[in-house]
């Protein structure tokens, strides 16, 4: 006679799920006429939003031989921990192990759990902390790299990052690329990133109201930093301590204005610098 059952221990994704599987051999009936029973009952599981860290423990029992296990792994960035243990009648024996990869680039070496024929490395400068959206948990290391494993080849592969986890003075250009690599290849991909403290200007004219929507806004080495928002809002990253701001919304010498500022020292409780201007003809 056999008997099977698994279910789940909760209604989520990671929740443990408990296997049972016992076997009754009616046909290995001893001389007092009991039968003999064997079976396993498992429990396993994951941790972790990307299920990270796995777990299971097995009790395995058999007339004059029963064993329990457990074991765990914890899948890091340089790479994946293993370690287990077992005991039962008459033994004892234990295990630790680690895997991973080393891929070494034009920008240096980056350390990954995982690692496939076809794989894609994401240069993100200073965007540590970034995951790299694959389902494996990957973020972007202290180096501004990240590996991305298993792609397929000959086809489109979308690789994200997502900018959640990296700091607030870091802003991606680009969050998205595709590519369809050859076999075994080892792809680059560029995800270009501004670095510097936020900074929110409210620019206003000199007799009342906001610089025009949608001006186009220049400051030194960046002829086309960005456009004014709605009430005269300019949002910039990464500008210099101090310099000039201008403003541009016609060809005519009444259609353009600009401002000099000095940014005040950023702290981690003002992660976003907010200065309100007065835009002066030039």
């Amino acid at each position: 006679m056999l008997f099977n059952l698994s279910v789940a221990l909760g209604q989520k994704p990671n929740s443990p799920r408990v296997t049972v599987n016992l076997a009754n051999d009616r046909g290995g009936e001893v001389a007092n006429g009991a039968s003999q029973t064997s079976g396993q009952v498992s429990v396993n599981g994951t941790l972790g939003t990307n299920g990270q860290i796995s777990y299971g423990t097995d009790l395995n029992f058999a007339p004059g031989a029963d064993a329990v296990s457990v074991n765990g792994a914890y899948r890091a960035q340089f790479g994946t921990l293993t370690a287990g243990g077992s005991a039962g009648t008459g033994f004892r024996e234990g295990a630790f192990g680690i895997s991973g990869g080393i891929v070494v680039h034009p920008g240096g070496v980056t350390m990954t759990s995982m690692l496939g024929d076809t794989i894609a490395i994401v240069d993100a400068p200073g965007a540590k902390g970034a995951s790299v959206a694959t389902g494996t948990g990957t973020r972007i290391d202290g180096k501004g790299y990240a590996v991305v494993p298993y792609l397929l080849p000959y086809r489109e592969n979308q690789v994200a990052v997502d900018p959640h986890g990296t700091s607030m003075n870091v802003e991606m250009q680009v969050t998205s690329q595709q590519v369809a690599p050859h076999a075994n290849a080892v792809v680059m991909l560029h995800f270009p990133t501004t670095i510097g403290t936020g900074v929110m200007f409210e620019a206003h004219m000199p007799g009342g109201g906001s610089v025009p929507f949608g001006a186009s806004v220049s400051v030194a080495h960046q002829p086309d930093a960005g456009i004014v928002g709605q009430n005269g809002q300019i949002f910039l990253r990464g500008v210099a301590p101090v310099g000039r701001v201008d403003v541009t919304w016609g060809a005519g010498s009444d259609a353009h204005c600009g401002f000099a500022y000095t940014l005040p020292k950023p702290t981690a409780a003002m992660p976003l610098i907010r200065i309100n201007s007065t835009c002066l003809p030039n």
